[in-house]
């Protein structure tokens, strides 16, 4: 596969956001149908845009509710069908989609114009060119190009796990953030970015960082953050680093704080915890796909309570 650093043309854009005006129709008729999908087929471009599209509306699910409260402004300017077609009300539908999605989760446009992107809950795995594999955790973007060092992953936001066991030195991908770049001599690393830091963690091998006018050489079993261009030592958290690559937290002596962040990041809506509780004690696996059974687990071998507001909306009391 030939890697490139796909910019989707906005009018391809704007047709992806015309075709779920349409869809969204509850009187689509079934040409409508047969014109999206003759349309989708027509350049890989146009299905590439129309799932950034869908992965912006997954983000915006849990406001969805908020925005319908507010939907008699689009049906007022979009009183026929005809009308519900125009690029106007297209754009209108979009802006509202995209300025709640901007509003409560920042990297939803990000993650449509990336070449992989994860959403809430998700994890993706994929093969690079040399036999790497590379595995995106939940919230991520990422793009791969094929530059004159060799393949590149440009890590926007997010957390990846590098495999470069089966790969030749040439074919081990290097890793890039904005501030700094991440270079393999061994096998299997992971690479974390949440703001304006990043974290490495190497599992295997030798990991290179180079950031501006420092670089270090980090080992196997060593951790280090980095920020504004400071390379330092980074404390272990009591859960293996590596572990949510098989969809799991594995837990030893570690801060309830970190697990529940943890947990957090994999389930939709907000997951809030009293300072109370944040340093409690944490042994064991929890699965993330099930995050409801994990906070029921460690309410019954914690002094905490669990209190559900709504299935979006739950927060961790001290007992």
């Amino acid at each position: 596969m030939n890697y490139t650093t796909h910019t989707i043309p906005e009018h391809i854009l704007d047709q992806a956001c015309q075709w779920s005006v349409v869809l969204g129709d509850n009187t689509v008729s079934e040409e409508d149908q047969c014109g999206f999908t003759h349309w989708l087929d027509a350049n890989p471009l146009h299905e590439m845009a129309w799932q950034r599209l869908q992965l912006v509306e997954q983000e915006f699910n849990p406001v969805r509710p908020l925005a319908q409260h507010h939907s008699f402004i689009l049906q007022g300017l979009a009183k026929t069908r005809r009308q519900r077609k125009t690029t106007f009300t297209c754009a209108l539908s979009c802006l509202l989609l995209v300025g709640f999605s901007l509003l409560l989760f920042p990297h939803a446009v990000q993650n449509w114009q990336a070449d992989y992107a994860t959403a809430k809950g998700e994890l993706e795995q994929i093969r690079l060119d040399g036999g790497a594999l590379l595995y995106i955790d939940t919230d991520s973007a990422l793009d791969v190009e094929t530059t004159t060092d060799g393949i590149a992953v440009r890590l926007h936001h997010g957390r990846i796990l590098v495999d470069s066991s089966a790969a030749a030195p040439a074919d081990k991908p290097h890793v890039m953030t904005e501030d700094t770049r991440f270079t393999p001599t061994g096998t299997r690393f992971v690479v974390a970015k949440r703001d304006e830091q990043d974290e490495l963690v190497v599992t295997q091998g030798q990991v290179k960082v180079e950031t501006a006018g420092h670089s270090q050489l980090v080992n196997a079993g060593d951790s280090v953050h980095i920020a504004r261009s400071t390379i330092r030592p980074l404390a272990g958290t009591g859960m293996a680093a590596d572990a949510w690559v098989d969809g799991v937290i594995e837990a030893n002596n570690a801060r309830l704080g970190d697990v529940l962040d943890a947990l957090s990041q994999h389930r939709r809506g907000w997951l809030h915890y009293d300072a109370q509780v944040a340093d409690l004690r944490v042994n064991g696996i929890f699965h993330l796909k099930d995050s409801d059974k994990a906070l029921s687990s460690l309410a019954n071998t914690l002094p905490i309570s669990i209190n559900r507001h709504t299935d979006w909306w739950i927060s961790v009391q001290l007992r």
